[in-house]
């Protein structure tokens, strides 16, 4: 082969198909065989770099690291060295391209547009500065066995990489290396540096970040990296990338068959498999698939992301500002977080939706404001901690749809105390819906072995309800669908326990223990068990001889359902509050509550009867009269059977007392620390009758001078003859003119004490019905034009 110059580069070019050989400058003292060119393109060729000692002269060791410095570097080749191992590093202040190359026996190989002051005589390469808008490209890498392929620019294309070993398994056992394998061998890392970074080159750590305006993202699209460790870093934003529903996901993978080790510089070098991406100003955007076997860490400045696949033994996520495990109609790819093993994250929020999948052996998710899990999303785990310092966790969701408007993460614990005999569910009913369809059902699942939740306010929300589409669509029964009505829950198996100083709020939905010796433990202040939406009217029957009224439901939602198999535990200071809902303990209870209330409402959906009864009595004279009566509650009164008498149809219908709508059941033992125990129903009938003399109350004050209705202190009704007493107060404005000046004063007038007959008080309450049936109505095409 001939003797070579030492002291500067040679190429020898070979013949026909086989490879060029190419030696170097003579390595310093320090092993740096630094190389400075024009230009350094290879174009199909194969290269063979030439690194033993030999060639430098007998007193002359092998390079160490080899560096490369051109201001046009174009590797389109496999490059292969051949004698001692080494670094090679590929250095430019324009531009470097490895498009389709192949390097073959290298430690460490570097590709880098950056500022260095590394030269001939260095004892070091030191720090590595990118140059700004300067760029490296490089697609389709083979580097078998490299211990790292380092990347380093400000701008930066890049297409699949991949530095495992192929082998074939021996039938005795191991591998046996073959480039037609099928078995993979992990081996080496993948780092890639992007932006304004500086990198300590021999301990390729990054020792300094650049926070700038300057928005930098680093876009890796239809790419497959594929190492036993693989970091990317970028002083600005990554995103992992799929354009449209038609292209191929970008994968990082560290899968393999088994993992390779080996030595560097004389050190034992063990493999540490797992990934690592951080975007230090900048966002992660994730729509790939991101798997390792080993652990996945993925810190961000600002936000994560995820429309993608996240998988890895152990999980680590800190970001500055939020996260979203999501789906994306443009990738059509949905946010799945999966942990075989840990999974720990932390952030500014959290929002877990859309089909977004959160999995763990164990899982703890901390922010410092809201988690919210909707919109048919899951977190799945054995042990599930889920704490946010200063504000909500939200399972479900407050509407049916998605709203213009952000959903309010604060409700105010007196508007969740306040009970409306008609309006019964969590949200007042306008009919207005000021938003559009969900593409996903509200569903919402948070499941394990042992569920801890820390907020200031825990919300698990069902908005499921249905509605009456016509006055006889409800006679055989509501039609609830089974699946919807507990599509929202909260379950853990041994135990759930929810410290929540503010309220907890369970809606239309399922928080429960499922083990006998469990516990289902809450500490809040108020805890409000209910359903989401209920709406109740009265309804009218008039025949020649009946009147009567009929509490009707026009909207209605399942229970809200708190169970467990073991025991529960309550503990705060406003009280705990059943409204409508269901609860049931199957162990012992326990309610520590000083001196407030544990309530249980149910809705009185009984009818109430007015039948024209004759009563019979004797005048002074000894003459026998008949007197027709409206009432709900007397019976006739014959005169003495020596008078003639008139058969007298007797039957009467009450309201039924019972509790309806609600359960509240504890099979073991009690105990309530002085908290009092308060049981009721909401009373639709009695509240319709009540709005329509608050109606006419209200249209009699304004036939005063200027009167305004001010209260309304009630009624009685007379329930031997129907006749009703009305008590309300009016406030007259007074006015008057003093040559050019006007006065005017304010006085309550005195209460006004109405009484009507039962024919006049029929025709108030039978008014206002039909008047708020159209506006029910109105209500009921608004949602059936809004979900249709």
């Amino acid at each position: 082969m001939g003797k070579f110059d030492s002291s500067n580069i040679k190429l020898l070019r070979g013949s026909g198909t086989s490879s060029d050989i190419l030696t170097l400058t003579k390595p310093n003292s320090h092993g740096i065989s630094f190389n400075s060119l024009d230009k350094f393109v290879l174009n199909g060729r194969s290269l063979k770099i030439i690194n033993t000692g030999n060639f430098y002269g007998e007193s002359n060791k092998a390079a160490q690291t080899i560096v490369i410095k051109s201001s046009n570097i174009q590797l389109n080749a496999e490059i292969e060295l051949i004698g001692e191992p080494a670094d090679i590093i590929f250095l430019s202040p324009q531009s470097v391209s490895c498009d389709g190359c192949v390097l073959k026996e290298f430690s460490r190989i570097t590709f880098a547009t950056a500022n260095s002051t590394v030269n001939a005589t260095s004892n070091k390469i030191g720090n590595l500065t990118p140059v700004i808008d300067k760029s490296v490209v490089v697609k389709n890498l083979h580097a078998p066995g490299a211990l790292s392929v380092d990347i380093l620019s400000d701008s930066l294309t890049l297409g699949d990489i991949n530095t495992n070993l192929r082998a074939n398994r021996l039938p005795q056992g191991g591998y046996e290396m073959s480039d037609s394998g099928t078995h993979t061998i992990g081996s080496g890392s993948i780092n890639i540096f992007h932006g304004e970074l500086t990198i300590d080159y021999e301990n390729q750590k990054i020792i300094k970040v650049l926070y700038e305006d300057k928005w930098l993202d680093l876009t890796i699209n239809d790419v497959n990296l594929t190492a036993s460790t693989i970091k990317v870093a970028s002083s600005g934003s990554i995103k992992f990338a799929r354009n449209s529903s038609s292209d191929p996901i970008t994968v990082l993978d560290t899968s393999a068959n088994a993992l390779s080790s080996g030595t560097y510089r004389g050190h034992f070098q063990p493999v540490q498999e797992g990934i690592t991406l951080t975007a230090f100003n900048g966002v992660i955007s994730n729509y790939g698939k991101i798997k390792t076997e080993g652990k996945l860490n993925l810190i961000s400045g600002k936000m994560l992301f995820n429309a993608g696949e996240l998988e890895a033994t152990d999980i680590k996520i800190v970001t500055g500002t939020s996260i979203y495990n999501t789906y994306s109609s443009t990738s059509n790819t949905t946010g799945s977080i999966k942990a075989h093993r840990d999974l720990n994250v932390s952030s500014g929020k959290i929002y877990n939706q859309n089909n977004g999948q959160i999995r763990g052996h164990s899982i703890i998710l901390a922010t410092e404001q809201e988690i919210i899990n909707q919109n048919s999303a899951s977190i799945v785990g054995s042990d599930v901690e889920l704490y946010s310092k200063n504000s909500i966790v939200r399972n479900g969701s407050a509407y049916s749809y998605e709203p213009d408007d952000d959903e309010s993460l604060d409700k105010n614990i007196n508007w969740l105390q306040e009970e409306d005999d008609l309006d019964i569910g969590l949200l007042g009913f306008t009919g207005l819906y000021e938003g559009h369809k969900l593409n996903f059902s509200p569903a919402a699942l948070i499941f394990g072995h042992n569920v801890k939740i820390i907020a200031n306010r825990f919300e698990n929300i069902n908005p499921y309800f249905v509605w009456k589409k016509n006055a006889n669509a409800w006679d055989n029964g509501i039609p609830l669908n089974s699946f919807k009505s507990k599509q929202v829950a909260v379950y853990g198996e041994n135990s759930l326990l929810i410290d929540a100083p503010k309220y907890v709020l369970n809606v239309s939905a399922v928080m429960g223990v499922n083990s006998e010796s469990g516990l289902l433990r809450i500490n809040s202040n108020f805890v409000d068990n209910e359903r989401y939406r209920v709406y109740a009217f009265a309804d009218y029957i008039q025949t020649d001889t009946e009147k009567k009224l009929v509490a009707d439901l026009h909207f209605y939602s399942p229970p809200g359902f708190i169970y467990s198999f073991g025991n529960f535990h309550a503990k705060g200071n406003t009280g705990f509050t059943n409204n409508t809902g269901f609860f049931q303990v199957f162990g012992d209870a326990t309610f520590d509550y000083p001196a407030a209330k544990v309530k249980s409402i149910g809705i009185n959906m009984g009818d109430e009867l007015r039948e024209k009864i004759t009563t019979q009595y004797f005048d002074n004279s000894g003459y026998c009269h008949y007197l027709q009566l409206w009432s709900t509650s007397s019976t006739p009164v014959d005169c003495p059977t020596t008078a003639s008498t008139t058969t007298i149809n007797n039957s009467i219908v009450s309201v039924d007392p019972k509790q309806q709508e609600t359960l509240f059941h504890v099979a073991g033992n009690v105990a309530a620390n002085q908290a009092e125990l308060v049981l009721g129903n909401h009373d639709p009938l009695y509240r319709v009758k009540e709005l329509a003399l608050i109606d006419f109350a209200r249209r009699d004050a304004k036939t005063y001078d200027e009167g305004r209705f001010v209260s309304f202190d009630g009624f009685t009704e007379n329930p031997e003859n129907g006749d009703v007493s009305i008590n309300y107060t009016v406030n007259r404005k007074h006015c008057w003119y003093e040559k050019s000046d006007y006065f005017c004063t304010n006085s309550n007038l005195p209460v006004k004490d109405v009484v009507w007959d039962a024919d006049k008080f029929w025709a108030e309450v039978k008014s206002y019905i039909d008047k708020f049936n159209v506006t029910i109505q109105r209500w009921i095409d608004s949602v059936i034009a809004f979900f249709s």
